[in-house]
């Protein structure tokens, strides 16, 4: 390991060594897998094929009204493949070896990024080469939705902006704003990162920061307004899309309400749903924006009678989104659903069948994606601890408020490939944390010494 990270004056090097780490195991896995629309892929399959068919932005399957539950980067993208190559099958998996080779462009920018960070190349190449090993990497970026893409051009847009804050370049801050601004055309979880980026540029800017401020808001306003344009224009609404208030009902005021011992029975939930629908108008086509903004205001005021109550629930669950190693849906996307079901099976002991060389091959899996996943978080946290102790506040800034932003955002929802956003930088905190092992010894060791020494 230690020859591999010892690149030297051979920059050909780290591209040629992520390339292997990166594309040796996940093409194979991309060309093999049997689950080619794995979660909410069909979503966006049908808004892409809608697309293609009835030249309209909707993912429903007739009639063909506009919808705006999602943003419109990676429909268009799947529409494109869609107009390509006819076969939906051949496509999606077009599109997959597209994510694989994406994601070598992560690990490459991932580099980048903690080269910036710490002007070390063995402590870049390191983090590069644990994030393509982390276990969600074998699955969440290669599944043909835009989880892959978006952190591809989230971590562009986080490399561009430790580049502003280290040159004090404008150009970077631009580059910044415009490719986060993409990024959210593809996943909408990234808009709340702009004022984040923003105030990160007043605080690290420069002369004249004010003025890169404001050019950079501008340009970000400019990459979205075509799509908003259009929402206002369809549906006289003003917004991005209608995914957060749908889940902010759905997922977390719902499951507070269930889990949180907040509603007597089911039935209780269902009239409170009923009761926001009856307060939006009869119009055909329902307006999505009218009907998400409602269910987002009746999920804020019931959270809001009770917000520390809620924090706690959300905290407590938010623990098991770091507990799952991810082998079931890893199972389920190279082998098929059914093998899932098999491992889950075996897993909690619901089956008195003989376990399958199959089961058993994901049963060791299991436990290696457990290993890595555990390791990673652990060195990770004594990383976050030695920059904070250190006081390094551009690596705080670039690692440890995107770590923090994806956490709060995904609260009490823990589907586990919500998380993978956060590995990028978790990988680059794990690094740190278990490089800065050997200088805490070293200094115990000192500290010791000089107490015996005069004995």
């Amino acid at each position: 390991m230690i020859a591999i990270l010892n690149i030297g004056k051979r920059p050909w090097a780290v591209p040629v060594i992520l390339a292997i780490v990166t594309l040796a195991i996940r093409l194979p896995i991309t060309l093999s897998a049997k689950n080619l629309s794995p979660e909410d892929t069909w979503r966006y399959v049908l808004t892409a094929r809608n697309l293609v068919e009835h030249q309209v932005f909707s993912d429903k399957n007739g009639p063909f009204w506009p919808t705006a539950h999602d943003t419109p980067g990676y429909p268009m993208f799947l529409a494109c493949l869609f107009c390509l190559v006819p076969d939906q099958n051949i496509a999606l998996r077009a599109a997959m070896i597209c994510n694989a080779l994406l994601f070598f462009v992560s690990a490459w920018l991932l580099y980048f990024l903690a080269l910036a960070l710490t002007d070390n190349r063995k402590l870049a190449l390191a983090s590069a080469i644990l994030f393509s090993f982390v276990p969600d990497t074998f699955w969440v970026p290669l599944q043909p939705m835009p989880d892959g893409v978006f952190a591809t051009l989230f971590l562009s847009s986080s490399l561009a902006a430790v580049r502003h804050w280290k040159t004090g370049n404008p150009r970077w801050l631009l580059a910044s704003a415009c490719l986060l601004a993409v990024a959210v055309l593809f996943k909408p979880i990234g808009a709340f990162y702009a004022p984040l980026l923003f105030v990160g540029a007043a605080i690290f800017g420069k002369k004249r920061w004010w003025l890169h401020f404001a050019a950079a808001i501008a340009l970000y306003a400019a990459v979205l307004s075509p799509w908003y344009v259009r929402n206002w224009q369809t549906f006289g609404a003003f917004g991005l899309c209608t995914i957060a208030g749908t889940n902010l009902w759905q997922w977390n005021c719902k499951l507070f309400a269930m889990e949180g011992g907040r509603v007597g029975n089911p039935g209780d939930l269902m009239a409170a749903e009923s009761a926001v629908l009856a307060t939006l108008p009869k119009t055909v086509p329902e307006n999505p924006f009218l009907r998400s903004h409602a269910f987002g205001t009746a999920a804020v005021k019931f959270i809001l009678r009770q917000p520390w109550e809620y924090l706690r629930f959300a905290a407590v669950r938010h623990i098991y989104l770091y507990r799952d190693n991810g082998a079931p849906n890893f199972a389920s996307f190279t082998q098929g659903t059914d093998a899932a079901i098999r491992f889950m099976a075996v897993r909690y002991q619901s089956t008195p069948e003989p376990i399958s060389p199959e089961t058993k091959c994901i049963l060791l899996v299991s436990l290696i994606f457990t290993i890595v996943l555990w390791g990673l978080f652990f060195f990770a946290v004594m990383g976050a601890f030695s920059i904070v102790i250190t006081r390094n506040w551009l690596a705080c800034g670039a690692l440890l408020v995107p770590v923090f932003y994806f956490a709060a955002l995904i609260g009490p929802v823990i589907f586990t490939r919500y998380r993978y956003q956060m590995i990028p930088f978790l990988a680059v905190l794990a690094v740190l944390g278990f490089s800065s092992m050997p200088k805490i010894f070293l200094k115990r060791r000192v500290e010791v010494t000089v107490e015996i020494a005069p004995d």
